[in-house]
């Protein structure tokens, strides 16, 4: 990808734009790579040297006729780090509760559902769920 500006700012936030609407940093050089996560952490308020992102290469998908269905990518990939880093800038908390859902699917395994409570610091809440195949 060619570069036509020379300040940094300016640039990470073309890259940075390039990047959200495509969603691909194939292409870009490391340093360029580098200026995206950097602005990726300058505006979520995260501490860049906590290294809160990877840079992902995915693999393409192929329909049954050989087509590419999704294209071979580089994306940010947000580690733990920056999950902390969110939670504790935004104030929200887990609640820890031993429930889960075991359900025997025919005679092929079970499904394994669990369940996440989350509060935000002005008493917000939030619940979603994990499942997961076991094949017996």
């Amino acid at each position: 990808m060619t570069v036509a500006t020379t300040d940094p700012a300016q640039e990470g936030a073309r890259l940075l734009h390039h990047y959200m609407t495509t969603g691909d940093m194939t292409g870009f050089t490391p340093e360029q790579e580098l200026l995206v996560m950097g602005e990726m952490c300058r505006r979520l308020g995260l501490d860049a040297h906590a290294l809160p992102f990877l840079v992902l290469e995915t693999k393409e998908s192929r329909d049954r006729d050989g087509k590419i269905t999704t294209p071979k990518r580089r994306v940010l990939y947000p580690k733990k780090e920056c999950a902390e880093q969110l939670r504790t800038k935004r104030g929200i908390s887990f609640q820890r509760r031993p429930e889960f859902e075991i359900e025997r699917v025919q005679d092929e395994g079970w499904l394994v559902s669990c369940f996440a409570y989350a509060r935000t610091a002005d008493g917000r809440e939030d619940c979603d769920v994990g499942s997961v195949f076991v094949k017996y």
